[in-house]
């Protein structure tokens, strides 16, 4: 038996010549138009999960934290007793722009429909675990 081996072309990509580069962000140079920075919460406080995206910053633990884009002030409520305490937390940087917290015992996700806030939760089933 004769075999005989046949070279495949193959075609490679030669980067772009010159790579767009973003120019770096203009500083504000008026006091008007920046706000004073600090520390984000007056006492140490449990975090367990953080997720950023799009200019959204969520966190969890015994409680949530929600910062949303361009807000100078971080949003703060108690996980509910249901819940848990968070241990997972994820946002999406493009619109829709949903994000969602999870615990050992419950996920949920928030998002927005028709203008208003939504809550989509999903509970474990009690059934036996892998």
């Amino acid at each position: 038996m004769i075999v005989r081996e046949r070279a495949c072309p193959l075609t490679v990509l030669a980067p772009p010549a010159t790579l767009s580069v973003m120019s770096k962000p203009r500083l504000p140079s008026r006091p008007a138009d920046t706000w004073e920075g600090g520390f984000l919460f007056d006492q140490p406080r449990l975090v367990l999960a953080v997720s950023a995206g799009g200019g959204l910053v969520i966190a969890g633990g015994p409680d949530l934290y929600l910062l949303r884009p361009g807000a100078q002030g971080m949003l703060t409520r108690p996980a509910t007793e249901a819940f848990g305490s968070i241990t997972v937390a994820a946002t999406e940087p493009r619109a829709p722009r949903r994000y969602a917290v999870a615990s050992d015992e419950m996920i949920t996700i928030f998002y927005q429909r028709g203008g208003e806030d939504q809550l989509l939760r999903l509970r474990l089933d009690a059934g036996p675990r892998w």
